[in-house]
Formats: structure tokens, C-alpha cells, sequence
């Protein structure tokens, strides 16, 4: 009887540290972590890569594609058009557009920008991860803005 009562709370707590990994692991998804901007005949999405694990070294990574069938995307240099804004409040310029790939119509890369500012202190806080990207001047669009709140 009590092998039968002991595997019930077993099978019940297993059950539930499944449930709970299960949902932590939805939460950190790419498509989770998809922002999306379909403004001006140009479609900018953009992913926030650090908490997929998919970053070496010190970076806070953003995938970015741009998607159009009416403006030729060659000429953004989205590097200088783009700023990041940490739960710290500070503003950050882009360090490159890496692994570029596509033209024309269908481009994409990797923004890259410091973890930290100028007198090294981190741009998000580890209990706060509240971040902001906003890219400005693609095609008729102003400025667009995207945003993540990945807090502890």
C-alpha cells in the first residue's frame, strides 16, 4: 500500500516538474522572442538571440529580416540606423551588422551590440531584462520600435 501511495507522489511530482520545465522552455522559444513590424511596404522582424543560448562572447544579439516586394533594401545600412535601450536606461549604438546574407528585396543579419556601457556596467540588469531596439528611417517608417521584458 504504501508503494503504491509513494509512486502516486512520485508520478504526481514528476508529472509536475515536466509541466513546469515544459512551460519555462516555451517561454525562451524563438518565435517567443519574435517582434515584428510591417510598416511602409517593409516587413522588419526581429529576434532577440541571447536568451536561445545562440550567443558567443559579450553581445547582445538581435537577428533582423527585412522583407519587402516594393522597396530595394540594399541601400539601409541598418548597423548606423539602429539603437538599443537596456533596463538601465542607457543607449547603445550597434558594434556591426554581422553574418549579413539576401539583398534586394530579402535581407537579413545579426545586430550586435556591447553587454555593457562605456564604464562597464551591464545594459540589463540580471532580476530586470527589459530591452528596447528601435531602428529608424526603413523605407517610409520613422522609427520602429521593439521591445522584450524577460524579467526573473
Amino acid at each position: 500500500m504504501h508503494t503504491i501511495k509513494h509512486s502516486r507522489l512520485l508520478g504526481a511530482l514528476l508529472l509536475s516538474v515536466l509541466l513546469v520545465s515544459a512551460t519555462s522552455a516555451w517561454a525562451l522559444t524563438k518565435r517567443d522572442l519574435r517582434r515584428q513590424d510591417s510598416r511602409s511596404a517593409v516587413t522588419v522582424s526581429v529576434t532577440y538571440l541571447n536568451p536561445l543560448g545562440k550567443v558567443q562572447g559579450n553581445t547582445l544579439d538581435f537577428e533582423v529580416r527585412l522583407e519587402t516586394h516594393s522597396v530595394d533594401l540594399d541601400g539601409f545600412k541598418v548597423e548606423e540606423l539602429a539603437v538599443h535601450e537596456g533596463s538601465s536606461g542607457v543607449k547603445a549604438k550597434a558594434l556591426g551588422w554581422f553574418e549579413p546574407g539576401g539583398g534586394g528585396h530579402h535581407r537579413f543579419g545579426i545586430l550586435r551590440f556591447p553587454k555593457n556601457d562605456k564604464k562597464g556596467n551591464p545594459l540589463l540588469s540580471l532580476e530586470e531584462q527589459k530591452l528596447e531596439l528601435r531602428i529608424r528611417g526603413i523605407a517610409e517608417a520613422a522609427e520602429r520600435v521593439f521591445k522584450w521584458d524577460i524579467s526573473h
